[in-house]
């Protein structure tokens, strides 16, 4: 099974954001970090991908399951995010590109070309990946051409689109902006496998935080509310670890593959995927429990949490 909208991050294995023979492999899930100070800090509402008739479809709903709607219809969708205050998302077409809309599906805005978008705490901005250039990459041990994901960023309303971070030979993807705004976190990802760094909003002072992971050591990063702990998955099960890669805590046991976490907007619950339905755990992962119940008809991934609209 492919993880993150069928799209995923295994490190080291495979690069993050690059194409290889018509196969994807993107970032991981994402929680807007500043949310815990805005709206329904304890419920709020989850947007997801679901798989029907083997096309990658948005829904939403409640942190319970209960009234799902798909804002945009079967037009299809990938990753996607909240506005800091639940309003509005912005999502990935099935075709890359990305648009903006009300929480309801309708105002549609087309502002880029790229891939998993995040929203900046302020709303004001959105970092996006996007193929940027050849390059040799890892696939099953041996180097084979494919393209590289650099990092861009964008206002909200789509003006000034430009790359944040030229790096030569690696493949940049964003994870989450620190709750700050002023900096976010990536994965910078080469031959030798996938490290961990920050960087300033405007491109600057990039700095690794956790060194080079082997491959399939971890995947799937999304950063909680408060900038301090990260949740990841690992073999099949979902982990928590500290910014410098250390204090690592193993939160689900099966049965089951779990993947795609995301923090709840306060930071007390954490959502995920698992035999392709949704499931929600407090962040010690105590009273783990489906929300839906597909099971893999249609198989649904990449959950994201976010505040409930005002």
């Amino acid at each position: 099974m492919v993880t993150r909208k069928a799209r995923s991050v295994i490190v080291g294995t495979l690069t993050a954001a690059l194409v290889i023979g018509g196969l994807v492999a993107l970032r991981v899930t994402w929680n807007n970090p500043d949310r815990s100070s805005q709206g329904n800090r304890a419920h709020g509402r989850i947007v997801f991908a679901a798989n029907v008739a083997d096309r990658w479809r948005l829904f939403t709903m409640n942190s319970d399951g209960t009234e799902r709607r798909e804002p945009i219809g079967g037009a299809g969708g990938y990753s996607s995010d909240w506005s800091p205050d639940g309003s509005h998302i912005v999502y990935e077409t099935v075709g890359g590109e990305l648009w903006t809309m009300n929480a309801d599906g309708s105002n549609k805005h087309q502002i880029v070309r790229g891939n998993e978008p995040l929203w900046s705490p302020d709303g004001n901005r959105i970092v996006f990946e996007r193929m940027c250039r050849p390059t040799r990459v890892v696939w099953f041990d041996k180097g084979v051409a494919g393209s590289a994901s650099c990092v861009f960023i964008v206002n909200s309303d789509g003006k000034d689109s430009h790359e944040l971070l030229l790096s030569k030979n690696l493949s940049d993807s964003p994870i989450s902006w620190f709750p700050d705004g002023e900096r976010i976190l990536l994965s910078r990802a080469s031959r030798l496998g996938t490290s961990l760094w920050e960087v300033n909003a405007d491109g600057t002072q990039p700095r690794r935080l956790i060194p080079w992971k082997e491959p399939g050591e971890a995947g799937e990063f999304s950063l909680s509310p408060k900038g301090s702990l990260l949740a990841f998955s690992k073999g099949e099960d979902i982990w928590t670890m500290s910014l410098d890669g250390g204090n690592e805590v193993q939160l689900t046991s099966g049965p089951g593959y779990s993947s795609n976490p995301a923090w709840s907007p306060d930071g007390a619950r954490i959502v995920f995927s698992r035999g392709g339905d949704i499931w929600v755990m407090d962040a010690s992962g105590a009273n783990e429990r489906a929300v839906t119940s597909s099971g893999y008809r249609p198989e649904e991934l990449a959950p994201v949490w976010g505040v409930a609209p005002t």
